[in-house]
């Protein structure tokens, strides 16, 4: 299998989690394996209860990043994040990133194709320039 993987590149691993989970490659290395860090918002200790007021019920996701947040007026206690390092297989990697730039790709073919075919009904270029253009 050819690598079509970079560092930076942000991954995720359907076979050992849910999607949701993603990590980035910090490293790849010669034997066809990559290692990928992962940041997963730390879970608080008991279920629905802040770890340091332990007042249950006001636990909330911080939008922008996937932090824990106590939501109770005072405490405002950030429960963090789990950051490891795993050695996978290239095999086992779905590149998000490449995905993302493959759907940009065909969006923008999309719409290039759509001017192109407008140019062709107003007469402004000819189909077979604009097959070429293509």
């Amino acid at each position: 299998m050819e690598n079509t993987f970079h560092p930076k590149d942000l991954v995720s691993v359907p076979c050992r989690r849910d999607l949701t989970t993603y990590g980035t490659v910090s490293e790849l290395r010669p034997d066809g394996r990559a290692v990928v860090h992962f940041r997963i918002p730390r879970q608080p200790k008991e279920r629905g209860v802040c770890d340091y007021c332990r007042f249950p019920g006001l636990l909330s996701m911080n939008g922008a990043t996937g932090e824990i947040v106590c939501m109770r007026s005072g405490c405002g206690h950030e429960h963090g994040f789990e950051e490891r390092d795993e050695v996978i297989l290239f095999d086992q990697l779905v590149n998000i990133t490449t995905k993302r730039r493959e759907e940009k790709r065909a969006e923008l073919r999309k719409r290039i194709a759509a001017l192109l075919q407008e140019g062709v009904e107003n007469q402004f270029l000819t189909s077979a320039a604009a097959d070429r253009i293509l």
